[in-house]
């Protein structure tokens, strides 16, 4: 399996969190469009139809971004390669010294784009393939030959030695097939990343949840994630350390921010909430002077409702799906407790087949983890009626 280039991830997990004590602008997301050639059934996005900010403004606040310190730039959509401009914004970017990472569905790369790409040395292209199958993948997109055009664009970044991802969220569309993509992406020459979680799209509108796994589909996941696939780190995080109700409860506004097409300034990409925009303001006065970031970094952990929940510190609380989702930041989201509990209840259960040692890797059955997580929510349920 692929490694991943960068410094230790101890070293810089190190360097997020006193970023984040210090309110360092550190990381941005940056969604240079909402263009996009697919359509695909589960994405969060809602249409806008406003202009989006041209290249001359990019680049001046990627300047703006650069003088501020923040080292990490993700390049996302829609596709990023709609815009005739990328390769300009992009080329930019690295002139200013930015880590960069793109995400892509890559249809739009052939060998020449692969070249220049492999040219902007990104620390890693994020692609997503959905299934082996291209009438399934294409039916998920809904652009007829997709597949094919990803998988040749991500064999075209491959061959030009680009460190790729091949990312996936899990649906019951696609579930029965990962141990599949897993292959794929090793035959490519890619890592595999999956995402067991779907979202609202950013207008409330949730028609495509129906998309979500079953349980048993999730945790055949997340126990192949203990192994040798990656997934966000989710399987892997424990289910209690010792914790600080003082600690900021995310990264949001803190040590990272997004910007969407339109120069709207977000604490976060789903706390679609604008702290100002690059059109009317500078990024320095927007991340020192905002009243919205203000209020955001004065939230604690230890307000949060699940803060006494067992499973907190393994939980990625998120206040903008809550706020998508439930209409309240502060929301106590039932699919992200769904997971977490399965995350909870896949490594006590690994723990128990290894002693907690070395990682029982894929392809391990556990078969008593559903009713391992049905005791645990009964035993919540006794505990809330005492």
């Amino acid at each position: 399996m692929a490694m991943m280039r960068g410094p230790s991830s101890s070293w810089v997990a190190e360097f997020e969190r006193r970023a984040q004590a210090n309110c360092y602008p550190l990381r941005v997301i940056w969604e240079l469009t909402h263009q996009c050639n697919e359509r695909c059934r589960h994405c969060y996005l809602a249409p806008v139809g406003r202009a989006e900010l041209g290249t001359v403004p990019i680049m001046a606040t990627l300047d703006q971004l650069a003088d501020c310190g923040v080292l990490f730039a993700t390049f996302t959509g829609g596709e990023i390669l709609c815009r005739a401009d990328f390769f300009e914004i992009a080329s930019h970017a690295r002139k200013r010294r930015f880590a960069l990472k793109l995400l892509t569905n890559a249809t739009l790369i052939d060998s020449d784009v692969a070249q220049r790409i492999a040219e902007l040395d990104p620390t890693v292209v994020d692609v997503s393939l959905y299934s082996t199958d291209p009438a399934i993948h294409d039916n998920i997109t809904r652009f007829p030959g997709s597949f094919e055009r990803t998988v040749r664009g991500l064999e075209n970044l491959v061959a030009r030695g680009v460190r790729t991802v091949m990312r996936s969220p899990l649906t019951k569309v696609n579930a029965h097939q990962y141990r599949d993509l897993i292959a794929f992406a090793g035959q490519l020459g890619s890592r595999f990343v999956f995402d067991p979680t779907l979202i609202p799209r950013t207008d409330g509108c949730c028609e495509q949840l129906f998309l979500r796994p079953e349980d048993q589909d999730v945790v055949d996941l997340l126990s192949l994630s203990l192994g040798e696939l990656a997934s966000d780190d989710l399987a892997s995080r424990p289910i209690s350390r010792d914790r600080n109700a003082n600690t900021p409860l995310c990264g949001a506004g803190n040590n990272l921010f997004s910007i969407d097409p339109y120069g709207n300034i977000h604490p976060c990409l789903m706390l679609r909430v604008s702290a100002g925009n690059v059109r009317e303001q500078d990024f320095r006065t927007v991340w020192d002077s905002s009243p919205l970031l203000a209020e955001i970094r004065q939230i604690r952990a230890g307000q949060h409702p699940c803060w006494h929940c067992p499973q907190f510190e393994g939980c990625q609380i998120c206040m903008g799906w809550a706020m998508i989702e439930c209409g309240d930041p502060f929301a106590v989201l039932p699919e992200r407790c769904r997971i977490t509990k399965l995350c909870a209840a896949v490594q006590s259960r690994h723990r128990h087949l290894t002693g907690g040692g070395i990682s029982a890797g894929p392809g391990v059955a556990h078969p008593n983890l559903l009713t391992e997580r049905r005791n645990v929510n009964t035993h919540e349920q006794q505990e809330r009626e005492t």
